[in-house]
This record gives C-alpha cells, sequence and structure tokens, in this order.
C-alpha cells in the first residue's frame, strides 16, 4: 500500500541541513570552549535563521512567554518484504496539525531517553524528540528553570514529512521522517 491508502501524507524530498558532529570542530565553532557551548552558538544561529517578525508580537496568552523555536522528529523505517512499517507510529506523528498544543512532561530516562515527552492536551503522547542537540539544550534548559506551578509547552508551527522508498545502497530500505517546528512556550498555573 502506498501512504495515501494508509491516510499517509506523501513524503517530500529531503533537501535540508546535513550536518554531523566534525563540523562542531570547524572554523565557525572555533570560539567555543565546550561543546555545549558549540550547540549554543548553532541554536542561536538557527533561531535567527528560523525567527519571523510574528514571532516578537505580544499574542500569547496572559502569563505565557515564548521562549524559543524547536525542531521535532519522529522516524519511521522499515525493510520491504522484511520488517513491518510501524503505521500507528507514522498516524499519531501526521496527526499534528498547525496550532495543535503539546505539554512537555519530565519523565524518567526508562520512559525517554531525553527525559521528557510530549502530550496532546487529552493527556496522550505523541512520538516526537528534540531533533536537533540544540533543541534538547532548549527544553532542558526550559525545564530546569521551572518553578512551582510553572510548565512548558509548544505550539505547531509547522510540520512536514520527508522520506524515500529505497536508497542507493539498499533498494528496499524505506524510511520516513515526520518534522514538527514549533514554538516552545512557559506559563504559570494555567495551560495555554
Amino acid at each position: 500500500m502506498n501512504d495515501e491508502e494508509l491516510g499517509l501524507p506523501r513524503p517530500k524530498k529531503y533537501e535540508g541541513e546535513q550536518f554531523t558532529v566534525e563540523d562542531y570542530k570547524t572554523e565557525e565553532y572555533a570560539e567555543a570552549r565546550t561543546l555545549e557551548e558549540a550547540i549554543a552558538i548553532r541554536g542561536t544561529k538557527a533561531f535567527l535563521r528560523d525567527v519571523t517578525p510574528d514571532d516578537f508580537l505580544d499574542d500569547a496568552p496572559l502569563g505565557v512567554e515564548k521562549i524559543g523555536i524547536a525542531d521535532l522528529w519522529s522516524d519511521s523505517t522499515w525493510e520491504e518484504g522484511e520488517t513491518e512499517r510501524d503505521v500507528d507510529l507514522e498516524r499519531s506523528a501526521a496527526s499534528l496539525k498547525e496550532g495543535d498544543l503539546l505539554e512537555v512532561r519530565p519523565c524518567s530516562e526508562d520512559i525517554s531517553e531525553w527525559g521528557y515527552r510530549f502530550h496532546l492536551a487529552d493527556g496522550s503522547t505523541v512520538p516526537y524528540a528534540p531533533y536537533h542537540d540544540y533543541d534538547d539544550q532548549l527544553f532542558q534548559e526550559a525545564l530546569e528553570n521551572l518553578h512551582g506551578g510553572e510548565w512548558l509547552a509548544c505550539r505547531v508551527r509547522e510540520v512536514s514529512c520527508f522520506g524515500e522508498d529505497g536508497i542507493d545502497d539498499d533498494p528496499d530500505f524505506c524510511w520516513r521522517v515526520y518534522s514538527c517546528k514549533v514554538t516552545v512556550c512557559r506559563g504559570g498555573s494555567t495551560r495555554a
């Protein structure tokens, strides 16, 4: 079955940034004294690249503060004829729409390697994780700095699906990446 028959979006070809940890050793990050500083520099550059004038509008509800922009992702891989495609996971990832609100809830690293998960308002989890190391850094710092009654949430800005059926090295290998760009917000004891 193809993606449309499964109720999934047709994937686009990925043409975005190609970055590896080795890139942190380039001249661009030479001023960083630690890996964490290099990650922060990369995060700042990404923010400046992605920020729009609307991000500076004071349109958040009273008691809610916009603290950043992040990319989330969920991936699915399978081998044609050898492993089964996780269609339920993909449907969950593809279910997000612009404007949806995701709560960021701390959890045990036994549940999520990140120490937090993303939940819809009804409490169900969505299979997303931080896409970049600087996105994780933003979430970790924001969660560490929450005070009694404060919460962290994300407003979905856009959702995309990238993927291929077959790659040069393995024509049976298929992959999908669901990418979700969000505005990260912190607020008081009531939800956004």
